[in-house]
């Protein structure tokens, strides 16, 4: 069978004590799958799959991953039965790693396949946002200062904020406001041979009250044994209100500098979200997300990524709907990024099968210590690869939009393994006016083109699109 260029999760012993465990081709216990950052065999029936470090190291893998033992297992069936509903929890963040809300009311199980319409998102005495270039900020954090938020229905975001059952809010009258924009998110957990797969993506949308066509919102997509937390804490962070305060204050200029600038608060969010999580107590040292934020005031539109997951931007050309990239993949192949881990004594280059052959994608290692296998060149977590170039440091476009602007689009490499980013605009145009039925539509077209492949294994996918006029 031939091999292909996609990278695959992998299983992570507790310890490397646990390889020669695994080497019998028996896992132990204590593994489990997860979208890591390691290689390995890309034939799949995916039932054995070995790598190796530069230094030697024997590793096993099923798509992104580092470090463990054989893999072995008949073809993994459809992944966790799905939820669908439009159920509100108060002040809950959106995303399959939601945390419960103080209400009670029940959540979303925590791996498995989520879809929602509009969030409902701030008290009403909240704001959030109001409004092109190049810019990539400063790797230094700045001297700025960063709780979560809440979920959907499928109208527009004037609609409800929900509170508690029996509350004497629930019963009363809100007071008038703004419609919001209206989105939809869909996210699918992935499915490997055998195993149980958890969704380690993750996903927020924040619509402004204030301001009707503002928004602000991201997508996570975790790797690693605690990938999954990772990627929560990643958006609860960006979600917290000393970021969303801050991104409020800002004037929404492109020509603005400083505190006053959304790339500047972007990039020192995901700064601050990086040194958070190493004090976190959740072990990142191989473990990361990458992470793709957007935010729209006024007329202007910022996206920040580290990683893979990417934002495009819709734009009506003539009688065409045209996909306008708003982030670029860090990949280690990328030659400003390669450059970059070398001078920071970082190796690049495929994992290596049994016999010494390269297989699966570039990959940054970390040479001395014999350890790495990341097939992105910036993330937040991975600290054990921050030494080989691997940074957190978002890089962050901004673009003026119009009335052809039309749609934004959010995703996980779920979608961008098989689909272009014109290819999720042109499928996202059929159901324009529905950015539900929209982000549900691209998932489900993705997941059939992981299915076709027939190799038993499909990573998690997320979609999320937001209605711009």
């Amino acid at each position: 069978m031939t091999t292909s260029n996609r990278e695959y999760g992998a299983f992570y012993p507790a310890s490397t004590n646990s390889v020669n465990a695994a080497a019998s081709g028996r896992l132990p216990s204590n593994l489990q799958l997860t979208k890591g950052n390691l290689s390995a065999h890309e034939d799949l029936n995916r039932s054995t799959k070995k790598a190796s470090t530069p230094g030697g190291s024997n590793l096993s893998a099923v798509k992104n991953g580092r470090r463990t033992g054989d893999l072995s297992g008949s073809r993994g069936r459809d992944g966790p039965a799905t939820f669908n509903g439009n159920f509100t929890i108060p002040l809950a963040a959106l995303g399959p790693n939601s945390p419960a809300a103080s209400t009670g009311r029940s959540r979303p199980p925590s791996s498995g396949n989520f879809d929602h319409g509009n969030s409902t998102w701030p008290p009403a005495n909240s704001g959030l946002l109001s409004a092109s270039k190049l810019r990539t900020p400063s790797s230094r954090p700045s001297t700025l200062t960063p709780t979560s938020t809440r979920p959907r229905g499928n109208k527009s975001l004037a609609s409800t904020v929900a509170s508690p059952v029996g509350s004497p809010a629930a019963s009363s009258t809100a007071t008038p406001e703004l419609p919001c924009i209206q989105h939809g998110s869909k996210s699918v957990g992935g499915v490997a041979p055998g195993f149980s797969k958890e969704n380690q993506d993750d996903y927020f949308v924040i619509p402004d009250r204030k301001n009707p066509k503002d928004f602000y919102a991201g997508v996570m997509d975790g790797h690693g044994m605690q990938g999954k937390k990772v990627s929560g804490f990643i958006k609860d962070k960006l979600m917290s209100s000393d970021v969303k305060d801050k991104l409020m204050s800002t004037k929404g200029s492109s020509s603005i500098t400083g505190p006053d600038d959304p790339s500047e608060v972007l990039n020192w969010a995901f700064l601050k979200t990086q040194s958070e999580l190493k004090r976190s107590g959740i072990d990142c040292r191989e473990s990361g997300s990458t992470t793709v934020a957007c935010i729209r005031k006024g007329d202007q539109l910022w996206a920040a990524n580290v990683g893979d997951s990417r934002c495009v931007l819709a734009r009506m050309d003539g009688n065409n709907l045209k996909a306008v990239a708003m982030s670029r993949d860090h990949k280690p192949r990328r030659k400003d990024e390669m450059e970059r881990i070398l001078k920071s004594n970082g190796h690049v280059e495929p994992s290596r099968a049994m016999g010494g052959r390269f297989v699966g994608p570039a990959r940054v290692w970390a040479v001395k210590q014999q350890v790495g296998g990341l097939a992105v060149s910036r993330a937040i977590g991975d600290t054990n690869l921050n030494c080989a170039g691997v940074i957190p440091n978002p890089e962050v476009l901004v673009e003026k939009i119009g009335r052809n602007d039309k749609m934004v689009i959010l995703a996980s490499d779920g979608v961008w393994e098989h689909l272009s980013n014109q290819d999720a605009v042109d499928i996202a145009k059929i159901h324009a006016d529905d950015p539900k039925r929209a982000s549900d539509l691209i998932v489900q077209k993705a997941r059939d083109a992981w299915n076709n492949e027939r190799i038993g294994y499909r990573d998690d996918i997320t979609a999320v699109v937001v209605k711009l006029d």
